[in-house]
């Protein structure tokens, strides 16, 4: 499996939100406070660091675990 890093989608998360993706150090803050983690595929610092890498693919596929039980 080939990993081709992008910032392409750091740089449209900029553009539309105005966020900067790369001020995020991977402290995980946000997923040890986090009252719902147990409920997603990615953890909120996972989500970060996939958008930082460009793994848009990744991020878009990640399903919500609770969601998945009532299709």
């Amino acid at each position: 499996m080939e990993t081709i890093l992008s910032t392409d989608l750091a740089e449209y998360i900029r553009k539309e939100c105005g966020e900067n993706v790369f001020l995020c150090y991977q402290c995980q803050k946000c997923s040890s406070g986090c009252p719902v983690v147990e409920h997603f595929d990615l953890a909120p610092n996972q989500v970060m660091r996939a958008v930082q890498l460009g793994q848009k693919e990744m991020v878009l596929q990640a399903k919500k675990r609770a969601a998945e039980g009532l299709q």
